[in-house]
């Protein structure tokens, strides 16, 4: 049953983690009372490598926005419509990084 009095507040001091130990890639998101939404999205690759980097290679989104609409669906779902949406890096910016003891 949808719940109409939920509020973003009723989810602001919980962490959502989507994640897996096979491949080691995981999702978190962070909501704040307005609605408004920041997070990380990070994947590693070691295996893939080159010059410049030998230590293998990770993918990551540093980004946040806006939700609106909230409801929740039952203890365990919520949903959302966005309202906004920014990443920190443009979709296809690449840099190299050394990182010691990696």
């Amino acid at each position: 049953t949808k719940n109409n009095d939920f509020t973003f507040a009723d989810v602001s001091d919980i962490e959502f983690a989507f994640s897996s130990g096979a491949g080691g890639w995981s999702t978190y998101l962070y909501i704040e009372e307005d609605g408004r939404f920041y997070g990380n999205f990070h994947d590693s690759d070691m295996g893939c490598t080159g010059e410049g980097y030998p230590g293998g290679t990770i993918y990551y989104c540093d980004f946040s926005g806006k939700f609106t609409n909230p409801v929740k669906i039952d203890d365990y779902s919520y949903q959302f419509e966005i309202e906004s949406l920014k990443c920190e890096k443009e979709e296809g910016a690449s840099f190299f990084e050394s990182r010691r003891g990696f």
